[in-house]
């Protein structure tokens, strides 16, 4: 939507790149943006640093070029459908376009590893490896983006986005537990983990994590970090 803010043309839009439904983003001219962010403080607004973008996104398991989108730690492609969020982003369309054959063939790939129903040989697949959430719950250590990743002592794939994320502690237990005054830190990230292992809510998938300088920490594969 374009608007008029301060006699100033102002794009506001919903991508959602924040993770909230109800959030909005403005794009003003750049010599307008000055003036517009004083404004929007002195009216109660609290100014915050891509720190605090960063956390929501990975909340929510969305991508940022250069770490789940573009080339991967070796220099290759990460394929589109490595990412869960290309099912809903990569549209099909009657024109035919360039790609738009792997692209199917990757949507299609993707569909069976979801289900679990792919046999083929992990290193044979086009989408060899999927971004993954992980979460940290025994330390407060932050995931990195490049640390690497191992389950049962054998190379799996490596972080590629983490932070440090707020959370309430509850009391009580079961349904009966509420959330108390209490917060506590809990390191969550993004990695792109080989594809022929998923998150399972029947046994805990738990992996190697090691910095660079080699010491290890755990962390477990999760169906998402933002409930």
């Amino acid at each position: 939507t374009v608007a008029d803010a301060l006699g100033r043309r102002l794009i506001i839009a919903r991508t959602g790149y924040t993770g909230e439904s109800t959030a909005f983003e403005m794009f003003p001219d750049r010599d307008f943006t000055v003036e517009l962010c004083e404004r929007l403080v002195a009216a109660g607004a609290a100014p915050v640093g891509l720190g605090a973008r960063d956390s929501l996104r990975l909340e929510a398991g969305l991508p940022l070029y250069g770490h789940e989108l573009g080339r991967d730690i070796d220099g290759h492609d990460i394929p589109i459908f490595a990412n869960s969020l290309a099912t809903w982003g990569v549209r099909a369309h009657p024109d035919e376009f360039i790609g738009q054959a792997d692209l199917a063939l990757q949507r299609a790939e993707y569909q069976l590893i979801k289900r679990n129903e792919l046999d083929t040989p992990v290193n044979d697949r086009r989408l060899t490896h999927l971004v993954q959430s992980i979460a940290v719950f025994d330390s407060r250590k932050p995931l990195r983006a490049g640390y690497d990743i191992f389950l049962n002592g054998e190379p799996v794939g490596y972080v590629t986005s983490g932070t440090s994320v707020p959370f309430a502690e509850f009391e009580g237990t079961g349904i009966a537990a509420m959330p108390s005054d209490q917060h506590a830190v809990r390191p969550i990230g993004l990695a792109l983990i080989r594809s022929d292992i998923r998150y399972r809510s029947d046994v805990p998938i738990v992996l190697e994590v090691v910095d660079g300088r080699g010491r290890t920490s755990n962390a477990e594969l999760v169906q998402k970090n933002l409930w």
